[in-house]
């Protein structure tokens, strides 16, 4: 297993509890977000600073005797949680914004998109490295037999920006019904 992998096991065991308690959505969604970027600070920095010969990746499209061929990322060296981590803790900062504006429209609405949104965001790359040697690149369409892990791939995809979306919406709308009271208000 993966340290990605781990990573998102107990994050998102964390994140379990943490809901079953009654969490704010800010804090639920910063936490995991903080948690994925402490996995990367310990997963590549920690071992780049201990190493005496640091190797960077290089990624090449080329092989020795110079014909191109396809090449994927080599996954056990990439490591997925900075990006996952970084937009969580963006999607946090528009909460807390919500939150310091009083305007949190929906709040059990939110805590329960986190799981969609985030766990979307989190299995995409534990997906996409175990389909990644089944889905040949530079095809227009996919043949049968790779259709399987490509509807996976999509699934979840569309789950995740309908989970977006809908925090989105309930954002702007939170800051729309936040102007309307408030001028409702001051009338």
């Amino acid at each position: 297993m993966s340290p990605y992998t781990l990573t998102a096991i107990v994050v998102f065991a964390t994140a379990a509890l943490m809901h079953a308690r009654g969490a704010r959505p800010p804090w639920l969604f910063g936490l995991a977000g903080l948690g994925f970027l402490a996995a990367d600070v310990t997963m590549d920095l920690i071992p780049a600073l201990l190493d005496e010969n640091p190797q960077p990746l290089r990624i090449t499209s080329t092989t020795r005797n110079g014909r191109l061929h396809d090449t994927y990322y080599v996954a056990s060296q990439l490591n997925f949680a900075r990006p996952v981590g970084t937009l969580l803790l963006a999607v946090t900062a528009f909460l807390a914004l919500q939150q310091i504006l009083g305007a949190m429209y929906l709040p059990r609405l939110t805590r329960w998109l986190f799981w969609p949104f985030a766990g979307g965001l989190a299995l995409t790359p534990i997906v996409q490295t175990l389909t990644l040697g089944q889905i040949p690149r530079r095809y227009t369409e996919v043949a049968d037999r790779f259709s399987a892990a490509h509807t996976l791939e999509v699934t979840l995809a569309y789950i995740t920006y309908a989970a977006g979306g809908l925090l989105l919406a309930l954002f702007l709308g939170s800051l729309l019904w936040r102007l309307k009271t408030a001028l409702h208000r001051a009338k």
